[in-house]
């Protein structure tokens, strides 16, 4: 039966794209499948290609389904992860990414809010997978992938905190061209293989 992932397929989109805010599915991941991935979400979208042990991404995302404010601003970043090892089961890799930071200047003279200001941040960080498969749900294996990524930046006092690349990922390969993405709190997203 070839339409039953099809359609399962489209249900996953139109999840990621109608229900809850979804940055998981364009988040920094070693160990990514190889080949073009494209991640969909409430709050933004992301394109990667992945060759060998490298992965090349960008994305943008906006804030305004969180906060509710219609003139939020774009946040595009690029990011590149070099899988340093891959066993199948776990995958380990490093991560160099540039976002485009949202913030807000001091209030206007007359006292209303300032405009939005985006700002470049460089980060460099670790990103980990482990997949596992599930042994039985509804008589077959469903793969597992749990994914944290840290990066860290330094702001312009020179802290060092953690950079906005920084995210936890659950996934799960339903089909072999799509996933469901779960990040923290209610984010929710699809990931596709092209």
């Amino acid at each position: 039966m070839k339409a039953a992932p099809f359609i399962l397929t489209l249900a996953f989109l139109a999840t990621g794209v109608l229900a809850l805010p979804a940055q998981a599915s364009v988040q920094a991941r070693a160990g990514l499948e190889q080949g073009l991935n494209l991640g969909l979400g409430m709050t933004g979208a992301g394109l990667n290609v992945s060759a060998g042990p490298v992965t090349l991404g960008g994305s943008v995302t906006s804030a305004s389904v969180y906060y509710g404010s219609v003139g939020t601003a774009l946040t595009p970043s690029a990011h590149l992860v070099y899988t340093v090892r891959d066993t199948g089961a776990i995958a380990f890799g490093l991560v160099g990414a540039y976002t485009a930071v949202q913030t807000y200047g001091p209030p206007k003279l007359d006292g209303t809010a300032s405009e939005p200001l985006v700002i470049p941040v460089g980060e460099a960080g670790l990103a980990l997978s482990y997949r596992y498969d599930f042994p039985h749900f509804f008589g077959r294996a469903l793969p597992i992938t749990f994914s944290p990524t840290v990066t860290f930046m330094a702001d312009d006092k020179g802290m060092v905190k953690f950079g906005p690349h920084t995210s936890l990922e659950v996934s799960a390969r339903f089909t072999p061209e799509a996933e469901l993405t779960l990040g923290g709190g209610t984010i929710i997203g699809v990931r596709f293989r092209l």
